[in-house]
């Protein structure tokens, strides 16, 4: 199986991978032998390496950590905040559209004029009917019946009722 330049030229650095199989780096160093072009770039690899090895470690200063994180978080912040101002922004920029940022702000202010003319309206032009409240023709219990009782006739029989109870209590303090 004959390795092309392209193949071996993306994996240089994968032909000491402890996963690759000994046959696939039989195949690595076979073609490396023979092809000058993936013989340069491989040489330049290892020239690179060495090089990079070869620079003193750089200590970085104490407080940069202290000073990305607060940054980071200023950013998330801001980002924030921002989709508050401008929810659209956000969610154009979540779905990875990009239209320009006049566009983005006229279709917000049209989108809150509306929403402002439609809760002035809800507000202020309610113009809706009460609805009567109206007797159910059936009842949930079929044994019982609902009809039309004048309001007259229900305080009468209240007041008989009552009036009842009040004899009964008499009658029981006299026994």
């Amino acid at each position: 199986m004959d390795l092309d330049c392209k193949r071996v030229i993306e994996n240089l650095s994968l032909h000491s991978n402890p996963d690759l199989s000994h046959e696939e780096r039989a195949e690595f160093k076979i073609h490396l032998v023979q092809c000058q072009s993936c013989q340069k770039e491989y040489e330049e690899m290892l020239h690179t390496a060495a090089v990079l090895e070869s620079l003193p470690a750089l200590d970085p200063p104490p407080d940069l950590l202290g000073r990305t994180q607060e940054r980071i978080t200023r950013e998330h912040r801001r980002h924030g905040l921002a989709f508050f101002a401008n929810p659209f922004a956000g969610i154009l920029r979540l779905l990875k559209l990009d239209p320009p940022p006049n566009f983005v702000n006229c279709t917000a202010v049209l989108f809150y004029l509306m929403l402002t003319v439609f809760l002035a309206k809800l507000t202020f032009f309610d113009t809706t009917e009460p609805t009567p409240v109206s007797t159910p023709n059936r009842s949930l219990h079929p044994d019982a019946q609902i009809v039309g009782v004048p309001l007259g006739s229900i305080k009468a029989t209240v007041q008989r009722i009552g009036t009842e109870e009040e004899s009964k209590e008499g009658s029981t303090k006299l026994e």
